[in-house]
């Protein structure tokens, strides 16, 4: 868990260096993530709010989607959050789905817990298309030479082109 102790502290900035393990997180349900969570940044204080300004990372396991191997590649991303402890605040919104970037803490609150804002911004920049480094910057025949045959260029063929050509001539109207 990524908690910072905030009980009696005064106002004022203070850095974030927090760690956890990828695996007291399971309830995000994120496979891919192992090794440890870290979250750099800095929380500044003042009265009853706490804002902070953090980044996290975690080291993931990832399937290639063109060639179908393993590679782990760190994740990393950026998130700001404002908690207020104010208790009855607390207690009108503990229930309430608005997603905002704003929480509510009772005032007796001991540690600020960072993990559900952290896995949340990590999740979000896991890439949606997932390539291995050594094969981002090769075209498919590149990588896999033997289906260069079965790739037809576009205006290659005019076998192709004739089956095709009844589509062209249709007219929508």
């Amino acid at each position: 868990m990524l908690k910072f102790y905030i009980h009696c502290i005064k106002d004022g900035e203070y850095p974030l260096e927090l760690s956890c393990s990828s695996e007291s997180v399971k309830k995000f349900q994120t496979e891919e993530f192992f090794g440890n969570i870290f979250l750099n940044g800095k929380m500044l204080k003042t009265g009853n709010r706490f804002t902070i300004d953090a980044s996290v990372s975690v080291n993931c396991k990832f399937i290639c989607d063109r060639s179908l191997q393993e590679y782990e590649e760190e994740v990393s991303a950026t998130f700001q959050a404002t908690y207020l402890a104010d208790t009855q605040l607390y207690i009108q919104n503990k229930n309430s789905d608005v997603d905002t970037n704003e929480y509510y803490l009772p005032e007796d609150e001991k540690y600020l817990d960072l993990t559900d804002e952290a896995v949340e911004a990590l999740i979000v920049n896991i890439p949606m298309k997932k390539v291995a480094p050594e094969f981002r910057d090769k075209e498919i025949t590149e990588i896999f030479p033997e289906i260069q045959d079965r790739i037809v260029e576009e205006g290659a063929s005019p076998a192709l082109e004739d089956k095709w050509s009844k589509l062209r001539d249709l007219k929508l109207n």
